[in-house]
């Protein structure tokens, strides 16, 4: 079992804890027993913060290992932690401690890290910086029936892809190395169900959210 790293109590019986290996606790009756909740033990997720709202809005943020990478993970429940929705944190860095404001409006603080969100982070919180948008010409993306193509133009030599349902949920994260020659990727989309998705490509500073359609 992971190690604590912070409370939460919503009221003097209704708690929470999280910490290392996706520790998430819950208690009913003041932190006299404790209950694994669903994420328990996800060896790969270091939660640093957890907060409500109210007895329904919550967050959890902290960080999550991704290969030999470590990016800023961000989950919100709207049901009291009974089901817990993960949502795109714009920056790399890992993701320490958060304020919620409102239904809506949240700040999260982390390793050279401030971002906030004033939609509930349901699609794509924004990095207090910003970034230019990507033109239409520098990027394209287009869907097949079982994968997804990205083409770039010439200047581009690395970017960052991310992809999401039309839940928020992200199915898929990578950074990518462009050679001189093949200015394409492919991701496949063979085991995602016909939908709407959004595809979010960050490079050379720049970000574009595609909304692609999956049929089959």
């Amino acid at each position: 079992m992971g190690l604590q790293k912070r409370f939460f109590f919503i009221d003097s019986i209704n708690g929470w804890a999280v910490g290392t290996k996706g520790l998430v606790l819950k208690t009913t009756d003041g932190g006299e027993n404790w209950v694994l909740d669903n994420l328990s033990l996800n060896e790969a997720l270091t939660l640093w913060d957890i907060r409500f709202l109210n007895s329904n809005v919550g967050y959890i943020v902290g960080e999550r290992k991704w290969g030999n990478e470590y990016y800023g993970l961000i989950l919100r429940t709207d049901d009291g932690g009974k089901t817990w929705l993960r949502q795109y944190s714009p920056v790399k860095d890992y993701c320490t401690s958060i304020c919620i404001v409102d239904s809506l409006t949240a700040w999260i603080t982390g390793s050279y890290t401030l971002i906030k969100t004033t939609d509930g982070g349901y699609l794509f919180p924004s990095a207090v910086s910003g970034e230019e948008s990507l033109k239409e010409n520098e990027m394209i993306a287009q869907p097949f029936p079982d994968e997804f193509w990205i083409t770039f133009d010439d200047d581009f030599k690395e970017a960052t892809l991310l992809l999401f349902n039309s839940l928020g949920e992200l199915l898929f994260q990578r950074e990518i190395r462009l050679s001189e020659i093949d200015k394409k990727y492919c991701v496949e989309a063979k085991y995602f169900p016909s939908g709407m998705y959004f595809l979010v490509v960050r490079s050379n500073q720049k970000t574009k959210v595609h909304k692609l359609i999956l049929l089959r």
